[in-house]
């Protein structure tokens, strides 16, 4: 296990700048998800740490290692493609076992570390099958088992799950988990499924044009998004966002939208007033906007808007419910008994003690 850091890391594609100083430490031992959209530079940056891209500015270290002129093959790193790259003429235990022979290991040794891996990602019985008489998940393992089989001090996961379907993908997510609880061993895992990102990572670091955009645990991007980009990146459903303008009546402070008015609560009102008389970017996510009524939802007095449903979703132990009201659009979260139909009318309740301020010029994070 070691770390890796990278330095003001930058790649450039003839004159495209893919990734731009990129800053960012992986701890020893830690699970760190790369997460953004396509294009963002994530996975040029796996590559740069694996040794397949030049790094063209900046500095990479793994461990305590200036790594940026050492050969692949001496970095100490294994990567997991998206693609799997099984040989297909070769078994399950071949497959496994050609890193260790091309290392010219022992051959007592080699079949002692095909057979705990087998057994570490339920293999067994799968030994001499090729690649297709395999299922997706069980490709997958077999990658990750040749991966995994060489000790690697860093292991690089690129996009692994994006080929299984959902169900697959969930579990192959908690034999992830599962297998870095027990190993320890340094991961970075590149998905632009932030679900996933935020399922199993220790750390995530959500890239934007070849930029980090922002790092941090689940809870604190999620909680605490820096920015727009972030805000509206990081959720599911995605946050909702509204303009409106600040102001402030009476002692009292509020945000207008062009269909509705909110009450601020102070915090963050205090947070904000030097934004009075702007225009800023609400943001509320959809689990924190309730219906009034009903049992099982939150009250929260006051700032309540009327509205018309315009699309259910149903999704078994939740529903998610558009509605609209003067031609404005948003979303909630609501319990699985709740009985939606479109058109019919509906009181939302916005807990502001969880709403989110942007400055509508640069993005950024006002409030709280």
């Amino acid at each position: 296990m070691t770390t890796v850091r990278l330095e003001k890391v930058s790649k450039t594609i003839g004159a495209t700048p893919v990734v731009r100083e990129l800053d960012l430490v992986v701890g020893d031992g830690e699970f760190v998800t790369l997460v953004g959209p396509s294009g963002c530079g994530k996975t040029t940056t796996l590559r740069m740490i694996a040794g397949l891209e030049e790094v063209t500015s900046g500095r990479l270290y793994i461990g305590d290692r200036l790594a940026n002129d050492v050969p692949s093959k001496d970095r100490g790193i294994a990567m997991v493609f998206q693609s799997y790259a099984l040989f297909p003429h070769m078994t399950t235990a071949q497959n496994i076992a050609f890193g260790l022979k091309i290392r010219k290991v022992p051959g007592d040794v080699v079949a002692r570390k095909v057979s705990w891996v087998l057994s570490l990602l339920n293999l067994k019985g799968l030994e001499n099958r090729r690649p297709r008489d395999l299922s997706g998940g069980q490709r997958q393992r077999v990658a990750l088992a040749r991966a995994m089989v060489v000790d690697p001090e860093v292991l690089l996961l690129d996009e692994p799950l994006s080929n299984l379907d959902a169900k697959l993908r969930i579990k192959m997510r908690a034999e992830l988990k599962r297998i870095h609880r027990q190993l320890k061993t340094t991961i970075l895992y590149v998905t632009h499924d932030q679900v996933e990102a935020m399922s199993l990572s220790e750390r995530i670091a959500v890239m934007r044009e070849g930029r980090l955009a922002q790092v941090g645990t689940p809870l604190d991007i999620y909680r605490k998004p820096t920015d727009l980009f972030v805000a509206g990146f990081v959720g599911s459903p995605t946050m909702n966002f509204f303009d409106g303008t600040i102001e402030q009546k009476e002692g009292k402070a509020t945000i207008a939208t062009r269909a509705f008015e909110l009450a601020l609560p102070e915090p963050v009102w205090q947070r904000c007033k030097t934004h009075k008389g702007k225009t800023v970017i609400l943001g509320i996510r959809p689990e924190h906007i309730y219906r009034r009524g009903s049992s099982r939802i939150k009250e929260v007095s006051g700032n309540t808007v009327k509205a018309v449903v315009t699309v259910v979703e149903p999704l078994g132990d939740r529903v998610i419910v558009e509605v609209e009201r003067s031609d404005v659009r948003f979303t909630l979260v609501l319990p699985e008994e709740a009985r939606m139909v479109p058109e019919m009318a509906v009181t939302a309740v916005f807990d502001m003690e969880h709403c989110h301020l942007f400055d509508r010029a640069s993005g950024k994070r006002i409030a709280p």
